[in-house]
């Protein structure tokens, strides 16, 4: 935790600064299921992917915060997401410097398990991932992945596997299909095929071919920035928001 705690100050001040010149933020809506969170989402969505993810965060008074990982300070040890409460509200900070929405999905939907299943509080501490790719056990990320994959996949603990090597031409194929039929973005089957067959190359090319390998930063950012009222920011106010949120 020493080692993040100038990253974790950095977020908490760039979170209390946003909320400040935010409006329309709404009162947090409160903790629900997994499978509510995605029957909401599915109710006027195709899949649960990181765009609708974000949208139903705001909608519910959760704000969503990408700060890039490069502009924090060298010193400290990087994080992948923060789950925390700036006084009544609840907030996440991602920090992955991918830019697939897969990937970022699913840090979004670890750090809304931590809030839904109350693993943070107001007026209590941050919970701060710094790898939340890793297999942690400790109790509170177990819970938070198998919320996060009951949301993106309708079941706790996917698993999925070809025969044989296939390419990532071919997995992206079958992760289209596979995704159309269940409900799920094709790029997180995907993922869940590298997770399952630990074929992460492989995964990696499949995500090119579905064109689910870049674009997360802007939709974070520009879902931020329908909130964000900057002409009202004091220019030095405006230098650090803009230094961390700036995306390529």
């Amino acid at each position: 935790r020493d080692e993040l705690k100038p990253a974790l100050i950095i977020a908490q001040r760039l979170a209390r600064l946003v909320l400040k010149y935010a409006n329309g933020i709404p009162t947090f809506g409160g903790s629900i299921s997994a499978n509510e969170l995605r029957q909401a989402i599915l109710k006027k969505n195709s899949v649960a992917g990181l765009s609708f993810l974000v949208e139903f965060c705001w909608n519910r008074g959760i704000a969503v915060i990408h700060v890039r990982p490069d502009r924090l300070p060298k010193e400290s040890k990087k994080f992948q997401g923060i789950a925390m409460y700036i006084e009544e509200t609840p907030v996440i900070v991602l920090g992955s410097a991918s830019d697939s929405p897969p990937w970022l999905a699913f840090h979004l939907a670890h750090e809304m398990g931590h809030i839904m299943l109350e693993h943070v509080s107001q007026g209590g501490q941050p919970l701060v991932d710094s790898q939340i790719d890793d297999v942690d056990e400790d109790k509170s990320e177990r819970a938070a992945d198998t919320y996060a994959m009951e949301v993106l996949t309708g079941q706790p603990t996917p698993e999925l596997s070809m025969d044989g090597n296939p390419s990532g031409l071919k997995v992206a194929k079958a992760a289209k299909i596979y995704g159309d039929s269940n409900a799920i973005d094709p790029g997180t089957v995907a993922l869940i095929y590298a997770r399952t067959t630990k074929r992460w190359p492989v995964a990696q090319n499949a995500l090119k071919f579905l064109v689910r390998n870049r674009g997360a930063h802007k939709i974070l950012h520009d879902s931020l920035f329908t909130y964000l009222e900057t002409a009202d920011l004091p220019e030095s106010s405006a230098r650090f928001l803009f230094s961390l949120l700036e995306h390529k």
